[in-house]
């Protein structure tokens, strides 16, 4: 009897760790999940959750926001977002998406927007950055849209029969600039006589390009934005290069990390190996299936809209 009472309580004890494992790193993960999409829905910003090994070996939950980094209405009497003041070299145009607007002006042989990022802190973006512009194009031709530090960080262009194209480059540690990642929406030209919002983003994981509210097209690009310690130069509609119409409302974004949390040692999970990602209005923009195991015990959940785990 004595004995069958210790092995009981072992199997009981065992039986008790096991379940509190399983349900901390539920917990864990329905309140992150949960609280990146409130964030996204109520502050309007993209969100992700995602996992991570450190290199001793401990994974990491954590949460990262789009956090805006310079927006500029291109409006006359503008007030300059936290004090940075672009050079502008364009004509004004009333007729806007969202108030006045500018055109580049062909006669000046200069860039459109051109602003200095040397000595700004808020330009970290080592955790991923996103890029949108709302263009309105007159005809048909080959430009660029925006260039940052001479596109060693990002390259936006449009070819002849406005097809939009990307490129960044990885950082490969220190000053060192890694590998080139290019992408091409072949089947989204953009249309003419019309506002449309063109933009770009990596979040550590991936490097995409949208339209509108669409990922058009996209590519695996795992690491850092590469970004010059001395700063670079961000360029909308670069000399040599005008775009062909008028251009409104320009944003740069950068993530921010929220407070990591660290999961159970001893559980493990499946599903995460791409984040949970909510867009700024707070959709879940994949669908993600979940599975935490721990020796034969094994659950799975599904994300589901509205940032509930079922």
């Amino acid at each position: 009897m004595g004995v069958l009472a210790v092995l009981s309580g072992i199997g009981i004890g065992f039986l008790g760790k096991s379940e509190s494992s399983l349900s901390i790193t539920w917990t864990v993960l329905r309140d992150k999940i949960r609280l990146a999409h409130e964030t996204a829905r109520t502050a309007g910003r993209p969100t992700t959750v995602e996992m991570i090994t450190t290199k001793d070996g401990d994974r990491l939950l954590r949460g990262k926001t789009l956090e805006t980094v310079g927006q500029w209405h291109l409006e006359t009497g503008e007030r300059p977002f936290a004090d940075l003041i672009p050079d502008l070299f364009g004509i004004v145009d009333a007729d806007g998406r969202f108030g006045e607007c500018m055109r580049p002006d062909p006669e000046r042989e200069e860039s459109m927007f051109t602003l200095s990022t040397a000595g700004v802190a808020r330009f970290e973006m080592s955790d991923g950055f996103a890029f949108q512009v709302e263009v309105f194009l007159d005809v048909r031709d080959k430009c660029v849209v925006a260039t940052f530090d001479q596109g060693n960080t990002f390259h936006l262009e449009l070819d002849e029969d406005l097809v939009p194209m990307a490129r960044m480059h990885l950082s490969a540690g220190g000053d060192q600039r890694g590998r080139s990642i290019e992408i091409e929406a072949e089947d989204h030209a953009l249309p003419l006589s019309r506002w449309v919002s063109l933009g770009i983003y990596h979040d550590g994981r991936e490097f995409a390009l949208t339209v509108g509210n669409e990922t058009v097209a996209r590519a695996a690009a795992k690491g850092e934005p590469f970004r010059n310690r001395n700063g670079g130069i961000l360029e909308v509609s670069p000399r040599g290069s005008l775009l062909p119409g008028k251009i409104d409302e320009i944003q740069l974004l950068a993530y921010t990390r929220g407070e990591a949390v660290l999961l159970p040692f001893d559980v493990d999970i499946a599903g995460l190996a791409r984040p949970v990602l909510f867009d700024r209005r707070g959709n879940l923009l994949m669908p993600v299936t979940i599975e935490v195991s721990l020796g034969e015990l094994k659950e799975k959940r599904t994300v589901v809209p509205g940032g509930v785990l079922k």
